[in-house]
């Protein structure tokens, strides 16, 4: 068989701009050219012979899972996608990486060829623009549609019947007063200074979102009742705690906080756990300033239904066991401060399928 190095396109490979990877059936590397040696930083000399997975670690962007890349490549058909590439001591990059089949003139397969383009510019960019819809300029948390979006979401996760979330709803007095008292740059200034405030009070899985000029909201996903007092309590102290200060005058700022518990298998949608959230802050304000309200939609069971739930997982489990349903995921561990001889180390996740073949969530 002919190398490539001999073959009539051999100058137009080594001069190629994108990367061009080539392995044989079983995934064993035979050549890299010279862009795919700078991406990688690693030469074609001593990549010869090795899985294609040694020598390229990607990443799944979305999941933030590591890709099998030997299984990907070896599916033998023309596929492109998107990842990250992870490289050693060098940032990440995002690259287009796309495979085909290598051909004989006769039409058997002899290889695998796999083109990687560098997009990291135009990567970053639309990460920029998605985060632009989904955000507040000001602000920076979650604007009202995206919290709208992964409230729907939650609504039609594969939870348990018993799982149960919260929603808190945040309504900050004084906003209109300094408005009205100075110009609209100073309420625009109270409104991020108490976002910054609110935002290391909830859990890094949780959605702090604004619905507003002075309205904010909280989705706390299959979250502990405790839990939710204690963060919306934190919250309502984080604001009593705080006095904003604008041309030499100090104010105390003062929120009134509806909560809502809800379970997504007895909710209609996702306007009745919001809507029941700003009913409970309503009747928070009739209470005075800085006070909470909660309203339970969620038929919260007994303990004795709660048992029953336990017992059923104990034997979904053990079926779970006996038919082989549980399969592990592959997370690259990064260090903080990798070092120059950092080897590469990984966490195993073992998950288990449902009787649908899907994946149960961790919460449940």
């Amino acid at each position: 068989t002919p190398t490539i190095e001999s073959s009539p396109g051999y100058d137009i490979l080594q001069s190629l701009n994108l990367g061009l990877i080539t392995t044989d059936l079983k995934g064993s590397v035979r050549y890299i050219n010279p862009a795919a040696e700078a991406l990688l930083t690693l030469s074609n000399t001593n990549a010869k012979g090795k899985a294609i997975s040694e020598i390229m670690v990607l990443l799944d962007p979305e999941k933030q899972s590591l890709i099998n890349l030997s299984e990907y490549v070896l599916k033998q058909t023309s596929t492109s996608a998107q990842f990250v590439l992870k490289r050693h001591n060098l940032n990440d990059i995002f690259i287009d990486l796309s495979t085909s089949i290598i051909k004989a003139q006769s039409g058997e397969h002899q290889g695998i060829s796999i083109i990687i383009n560098d997009i990291s510019d135009t990567y970053t960019q639309t990460l920029q623009l998605k985060h632009q819809a989904t955000h507040d300029a000001l602000t920076g948390l979650v604007n009202y549609a995206e919290f709208k979006r992964r409230l729907v979401n939650l609504l039609s996760a594969n939870y348990s019947s018993h799982a149960r979330h919260s929603l808190i709803y945040l309504d900050l007095h004084s906003f209109k007063e300094i408005n009205n008292l100075f110009d609209h740059q100073a309420s625009l200034h109270l409104l991020k200074q108490v976002s910054s405030l609110l935002t290391p009070t909830v859990r890094h899985r949780d959605t702090l979102a604004t619905l507003g000029a002075d309205k904010f909201a909280v989705l706390l996903e299959n979250c502990p009742k405790n839990i939710t007092t204690k963060i919306a309590g934190d919250l309502l102290q984080t604001i009593k705690d705080f006095r904003f200060t604008w041309s030499d005058r100090s104010f105390d700022i003062e929120a009134n906080l509806g909560v809502t518990y809800f379970s997504s298998s007895l909710l209609g949608d996702a306007n009745e756990a919001l809507n029941t959230a700003i009913d409970a802050c309503t009747k928070a304000k009739a209470l005075g300033k800085n006070k909470t309200y909660t309203i339970d939609i969620s038929n919260q069971p007994d303990i004795t239904d709660l048992y029953h739930d336990e017992i059923h997982w104990v034997d979904t489990i053990r079926n779970a066991l006996k038919n082989n349903s549980f399969v592990l995921f592959q997370q690259l561990l990064m260090p903080m401060n990798p070092g120059s001889d950092e080897l590469l180390h990984y966490e195993i996740l073992l998950r288990m399928k449902n009787s649908d073949g899907k994946l149960v969530t961790p919460g449940t």
